[in-house]
This record gives C-alpha cells, structure tokens and sequence, in this order.
C-alpha cells in the first residue's frame, strides 16, 4: 500500500478513531488526539502488513487496544507510605481520590483489573487486553474489590 492508498483507506476514519479515543479516555481531548497520531504513525510505519479489507474495524480497533494501553499505563504507581497524609474534603473529588489512592495500593495485575472494569470494559475485553483467561480476570476483580474494600475502610 503506497502513502495515496493509506490516505484514501485509513484517514477517512480518523472522525470515527477520535470518537472512540475521546469516549475512552473520558472526554480528554488531547489524550484522545494524542492516542488517534500514535495509532495513525503506528498503521503507517506497518502499512505494507495491514489487512485492508475492512479498514474501519481495522481503525477502530486498533485505536481502542491503543487507549486501553494508555490507560493501563496510566495507573498511579505510587504507595500510600510515600504518598504521606492527604486531608480529607467532603466532596466528590475526595471519594475519586481515595478509590484512585486504594487502586495504587493493588497488586499490578489487580490494580489493572479493576481500573479497566471502572472504565466500563467486559471481562471479555479485559482479558483480551491482559491476554489472561475470562475466569482469571473474574478472579482478579473478586480479590481486587475485596481488598480495595478493605483499604478504603481504613482510609
């Protein structure tokens, strides 16, 4: 495929790629723009081996496995030991902080789980993305919720 043929094949989903990036990443314009260019570079750079026969399922797909990579990655790595003392406030952004706080303390894998899950992705979808087993993400989900339960009552 020469660079006329991306154009005239890929760059007529770009609307669509954007949607689905905006929805994905919560109504984040720049992150939705930035992860549209990465998929775009990235279908370029492997345009000789891209199956062209359906391209807008080839767009969207490969624009949502490029959000759930994002948002994998974006998970808060940090501990609540070295986290120090954050004051409690009465309103909605506190209890968001606290969950995202609690979600940190998970195992990786945990923490992964149930930041996917909150963010509206099917078990299915989940295991796809950590190429892990349906049962293993419902196991993952069942331990994370029952220890994020249990950090958040002592937050």
């Amino acid at each position: 495929m020469d660079a006329e043929t991306f154009k005239q094949i890929i760059l007529p989903c770009y609307r669509n790629m954007y949607a689905v990036a905006f929805r994905m990443c919560d109504g984040d314009s720049d992150l939705a723009y930035d992860v549209v260019q990465e998929t775009i570079a990235y279908m370029w750079e492997h345009h000789k081996r891209l199956d062209t026969s359906s391209p807008m399922a080839l767009c969207l797909t490969s624009v949502r496995n490029r959000c759930i990579s994002h948002l994998r990655n974006s998970t808060p790595l940090i501990s609540l030991e070295n986290a120090g003392v954050i004051p409690a406030r009465d309103d909605a952004h506190s209890d968001t902080e606290r969950v995202y706080m609690a979600i940190s303390r998970l195992p990786a894998q945990r923490g992964s789980a149930v930041t996917l899950s909150m963010r509206g992705f099917s078990h299915s979808e989940i295991a796809e993305e950590m190429q892990l087993s349906v049962d293993n993400v419902r196991q993952l989900l069942s331990r994370g919720r029952r220890q994020l339960k249990e950090i958040l009552s002592h937050l």
